[in-house]
């Protein structure tokens, strides 16, 4: 199974740069699950959660993908919990906007 380390990603060229090179890693890869590992992962701006999920739904296609998260802090499962990656509580921080996908 495939899987994609991902790297700090702020609001910048280089978080930016790093949501493309999934997006791309994810093309190529064949269909099934692939892991995103985040234990290089030590800080996600939050407004990139949505940029995150569109490159993995983008990916989902006909090919039977599915994404696992592996090595999540704690902090990084609530965030992309409250924005709606993960299943889990959400916390009482009230900060984010409800992002939902339909199939």
């Amino acid at each position: 199974m495939p899987v994609f380390y991902l790297r700090d990603a702020r609001s910048d060229f280089h978080g930016y740069s790093t949501l493309a090179w999934l997006h791309e890693f994810a093309r190529k890869a064949p269909s099934g699950e692939i892991v995103l590992d985040c234990s290089r992962l030590r800080w996600l701006d939050a407004n990139l959660s949505a940029p995150l999920s569109a490159v993995m739904h983008a990916s989902l296609g006909p090919s039977n993908r599915t994404y696992r998260f592996a090595q999540l802090s704690r902090s990084l499962a609530s965030l992309l919990c409250d924005n709606g990656l993960v299943q889990g509580e959400r916390s009482a921080r009230g900060t984010v906007i409800w992002i939902g996908v339909e199939n």
